[in-house]
């Protein structure tokens, strides 16, 4: 399995349920380029000084990756949708 851990701005400037903070990435906050060092240069202390904490952080990003955001899983739900989401809406009289 290979991966990285991913990094993304804060406050929304990309969908925030992709990164959890801390364990399959990290946030920094939008423009503090302080921040975003401080981010990029713990995961890569992390990967030389616990690089088994840092294959967990990695693993755990591509996990979070194939769980919620696999292509196959997206398309199957919108092209088979449940049930209950074929019956037509009530209309209002």
């Amino acid at each position: 399995m290979t991966g990285w851990p991913c990094w993304r701005p804060r406050p929304a400037a990309c969908p925030q349920e992709i990164i959890a903070d801390g364990q399959t990435g990290f946030v920094a906050r939008d423009c503090d380029l302080e921040d975003w060092y401080r981010a990029l240069d713990g995961v890569l202390d992390l990967a030389e000084h616990d690089p088994r904490a840092y294959r967990s952080l990695r693993d755990q990003a591509v996990a979070r990756v194939r769980e919620r955001f696999d292509w196959s899983l997206l398309l199957d739900g919108l092209l088979n949708p449940p049930a209950s989401a074929r019956e037509p809406l009530p209309v209002a009289g």
